[in-house]
């Protein structure tokens, strides 16, 4: 099995593992049809990811291959997982009311919201930044990292990550209103795992775990969950997440 592979095959057993040990701690059974949705979903939108670039070398997909590079920034598997997440949101409607506006997309906003998210997103950059700086690893600011941090991540990840997939690990979790620090379960799942996509990977057969790549982006994830539930809508989080990624360039 190649790398990625085994990479998604940790980051499964990862999501099965915290949903599992969520439960136990639940203090109601976890609806196990919409658990498994959410597993299956994670699965379908990773591998949109990492393969979704292979769409642009159909034949009927080469006006466009000419238009989205193919080299350095993953701009392919971002346009892809994107529409597929959008998709399956989609099927998703078709079962659970107002799906679309529950899952975040939605440019209304909560009634007082915008300054306290917008003061959370200022301290997350500012936070971000400090760190980075602290970590003397080099800066680019490249006009393609830049054009890309400043649109790809936040439109990709938010949607998935705060919109679809928190979506369906609270019906997974729904009988259950405990929170923790304010969040529920589904949203520490979530964060949870937003930071083992970024710190868990395979490489040369070997499993690789970095502590800070996984508690930083999930501490990151905490906050921007915090500022889509203030806001009720994914508008701020896709502008925070760039403003984030944009800003570390520089440090």
């Amino acid at each position: 099995m190649t790398d990625s592979v085994l990479t998604l095959a940790a980051h499964l057993a990862a999501l099965i593992a915290l949903i599992a040990l969520a439960s136990l701690f639940a203090r109601k059974p976890l609806r196990l049809s919409w658990a498994v949705a959410a597993i299956v979903v994670f699965a379908v939108y990773w591998a949109a990811l990492m393969y979704g670039s292979k769409i642009f070398t159909l034949d009927a997909m080469q006006p466009l291959a000419d238009l989205v590079p193919s080299k350095g920034w993953n701009w392919r598997g971002k346009i892809v997982s994107i529409l597929t997440t959008l998709a399956m949101t989609g099927v998703v409607s078709l079962m659970l009311k107002d799906a679309w506006t529950r899952a975040g997309f939605t440019l209304r906003q909560a009634p007082g919201s915008i300054g306290p998210a917008l003061v959370a997103t200022a301290l997350l950059v500012a936070i971000s930044c400090t760190l980075e700086y602290m970590a003397h690893d080099g800066t680019d600011t490249s006009p393609a990292r830049l054009l890309f941090q400043a649109v790809a991540p936040g439109l990709d990840e938010e949607p998935f990550f705060r919109g679809l997939w928190l979506l369906l690990l609270a019906e997974a979790f729904a009988a259950d209103q405990t929170r923790i620090l304010r969040f529920g379960y589904a949203g520490i799942v979530s964060s949870l795992i937003f930071g083992v996509v970024h710190g868990v990977a395979v490489q040369d057969g070997a499993l690789q775990i970095v502590p800070l790549a996984i508690l930083y982006p999930g501490a990151t994830g905490l906050g921007l969950l915090w500022i889509r539930e203030r806001t009720g809508s994914l508008l701020v989080p896709i502008l925070a997440h760039n403003a984030i990624n944009v800003a570390l360039s520089f440090f």
